[in-house]
């Protein structure tokens, strides 16, 4: 399997994480509703900082991804130049 392939997964992974990361902070986040009189807390806030995590590790695990692009693009490119001398006359 080619490193492109491997950055494509890495990145295609970290975004999956940072969706389900997101949803489990949305859903797990503390709300706050008062009832005659009381306050009344639902939500978890465990689930919450775990939702956070995981949204971050897919953040770096994305970037990670974009930044192995980038250094595959710019070998690519350094491959591709001509070499020292090409397209110079000489006398």
């Amino acid at each position: 399997m080619g490193a492109k392939n491997q950055l494509a997964g890495l990145l295609l992974i970290g975004l999956a994480l940072q969706v389900v990361g997101f949803l489990t902070t949305g859903l797990g986040a503390p709300r706050f509703e008062v009832v005659r009189d009381d306050l009344v807390i639902h939500g978890n806030r465990d689930m919450m900082l775990v939702g956070l995590l995981v949204f971050g590790l897919g953040g770096a695990m994305s970037l990670v991804a974009v930044v192995g692009f980038g250094v595959l693009l710019g070998l690519r490119a350094r491959a591709e130049e001509r070499p020292p001398g090409a397209g110079q006359r000489s006398e």
